[in-house]
């Protein structure tokens, strides 16, 4: 048996102790020590995460009783003003690649149809080299484009004719209406273009820019937005004008 110093007594006092019970009451020393180190480390997080939310706001606000919890606020709001999802874009079928198609009227009145396959880089490559002849008897006094393949053009009788060429991917003579379709009359104009979506800018003797709009431009039907058009500029004396 060795001795052994009381832990709560008098330091000076000696004991003979077993020696396993020595060792079991240095066990549940330790043992009480480590446990109370544990509680200590898990205060000091608790409260080091208590404080970083509330620096950041991320705390839990308490519901009050019989209240409801609040509602997330939607991804696609701003302080004040709700911004509306865009509409769901509808499939209208199969539609053709026509980037880099070009038009051409040679000195005999026929339309020529060209494809620049190089478009992307200038490159010198095209669907054919020679061109395709998809109409005939094109003396027009004027002519410009639309949209998805409509082509404009006025004729010595200062009528608006409407054509939708439906080969325009390929350069094959597919035509909506071979003859075309008139769609106005008194174009008496100095230039004329497209401003995109059926838009159409005209210039008159007076210099006056003249805004109309063809609803009708998908079917080659008479319908105008106003069929007298509006004057959106005045003093346009110019040698060329166009939209991008």
């Amino acid at each position: 048996m060795k001795p052994f110093r009381s832990l709560l007594g008098n330091p000076q006092t000696e004991y003979q102790v077993n020696p396993q019970l020595l060792r079991t009451a240095l066990m549940i020393q330790s043992l009480l020590r480590y446990r109370l180190l544990l509680v200590v480390l898990v205060f000091a997080v608790t409260n080091f995460s208590a404080s970083a939310q509330e620096e950041t706001g991320s705390s839990a606000v308490p519901l009050l009783e019989g209240k409801s919890k609040p509602k997330p606020v939607p991804s696609s709001t701003t302080i004040g003003r709700p911004i509306p999802a865009p509409p769901p874009v509808k499939a209208i079928g199969k539609v053709k690649i026509t980037t880099g198609v070009i038009y051409s009227i040679d000195s005999n009145g026929e339309l020529l149809w060209n494809r620049n396959e190089g478009w992307n880089d200038g490159s010198m490559k095209w669907a054919d080299n020679h061109g395709r002849i998809v109409g005939h008897g094109w003396n027009v006094k004027h002519v410009f484009a639309g949209d998805n393949g409509v082509i404009y053009t006025i004729n010595d009788n200062n009528e608006l004719i409407w054509y939708r060429h439906d080969g325009r991917g390929d350069g094959s003579f597919k035509w909506a209406d071979n003859a075309g379709r008139k769609v106005g009359h008194g174009w008496n104009v100095k230039h004329v273009f497209s401003g995109g979506n059926g838009v159409i800018y005209a210039i008159n003797d007076n210099d006056e820019l003249v805004w109309y709009r063809h609803d009708g431009r998908g079917d080659g039907s008479f319908k105008w937005a106003d069929n007298n058009g509006r004057i959106v500029g005045t003093g346009w004396t110019v040698k060329h004008v166009f939209a991008p």
